[in-house]
């Protein structure tokens, strides 16, 4: 049995297939969510920025300036040494912790 359906049928409901629909539908779906995860991807890199940490080194028992103190990133290939008054400015991860070490005094390390 064949089903006649009037002209404007066609422009109201031109998907008469569902799976048609369904199709478009789930391909649709799939560029959206590819989109948003590549655009996620993409973002994902500007929260995870460096940040320029300064100081001063100093003795701890009269305070005064220690110069030409190694200034190291755990765990990467960065590190300044201490200027003529004990100032240093090294870039490092917000979650990286700096390692300090001289051959006069003992490493400690500041998260």
């Amino acid at each position: 049995m064949m089903v006649i359906y009037p002209l404007y049928f066609n422009f109201v409901f031109p998907f008469r297939d569902f799976t048609i629909c369904s199709n478009l539908y789930v391909l649709m779906s799939k560029i959206l969510l590819g989109s948003w995860l590549l655009s996620l991807i993409f973002c994902l890199p500007v929260l995870a920025q460096d940040a320029t940490v300064s100081g001063r080194v100093t003795a701890s028992d009269d305070g005064s300036p220690l110069p030409g103190v190694t200034v190291q990133v755990k765990g990467a290939n960065r590190g300044t040494n201490t200027d003529a008054q004990g100032n240093y400015r090294i870039t490092a991860p917000a979650n990286g912790q700096l390692v300090f070490s001289s051959s006069a005094t003992q490493i400690k390390k500041l998260p």
